[in-house]
């Protein structure tokens, strides 16, 4: 029986919720047995709420760090790397020297159907490599498509330049500018 990926992620964070609940659970529960649970909850509660009540700046900032702090850590494995365009997934990896985009991100966003070699002919030229049956474009050859094609001024197209450039290829050459004086200030 063939599951669905989204379905499976799913139930995959499902069962990674029911885990921990059951782990917070037990700990509670042996510290309720050794008739700690409830003075330690009590404990932080008061602790928590005599911190926002007596210094509310102080309340807030901790507060606001330890949920950016969260934020961080549940987002780790994907920092940087998810990329999306009114709400279509881009899959964008990077190597040493360019940026490249999974064309059929691409297409969604273009609404552009045509076969690989055609799109890849049109949009990238020779700039493009293919993965298995995944086909990947350079970045910066897809911005400058996107500013030369007849249909460059389309609203839709212009915003996919600027987020491209903006979001993708700029941090890119920024983070390779950094690694490159780093490198040669090594020497």
């Amino acid at each position: 029986m063939s599951v669905n990926p989204a379905t499976q992620f799913l139930l995959l964070r499902l069962l990674r919720a029911v885990v921990i609940g059951s782990l917070v659970a037990g700990v509670l529960w042996v510290l309720d047995v050794y008739g700690l649970g409830l003075k330690l909850v009590g404990a932080v509660v008061v602790l928590i709420g005599a911190i926002a009540g007596l210094t509310p700046r102080l309340g807030v900032r901790l507060l606001d760090a330890a949920l950016h702090w969260g934020r961080f850590w549940h987002w780790r494995g994907r920092h940087g790397t998810h990329h999306a365009f009114g709400d279509i997934p881009l899959d964008i990896q990077e190597d040493d020297d360019m940026v490249w985009i999974e064309a059929e991100g691409l297409r969604r966003v273009l609404g552009n159907w045509e076969p690989d070699g055609v799109f890849a002919a049109r949009v990238a030229t020779t700039q493009w490599w293919r993965d298995g049956r995944r086909l990947w474009l350079r970045v910066d050859a897809v911005i400058q498509h996107l500013a030369e094609a007849p249909d460059r001024m389309d609203p839709r197209r212009v915003r996919l330049r600027l987020y491209l450039e903006r979001q993708v290829l700029f941090p890119f050459n920024a983070r390779r500018r950094r690694s490159d004086a780093a490198g040669s200030a090594r020497r």
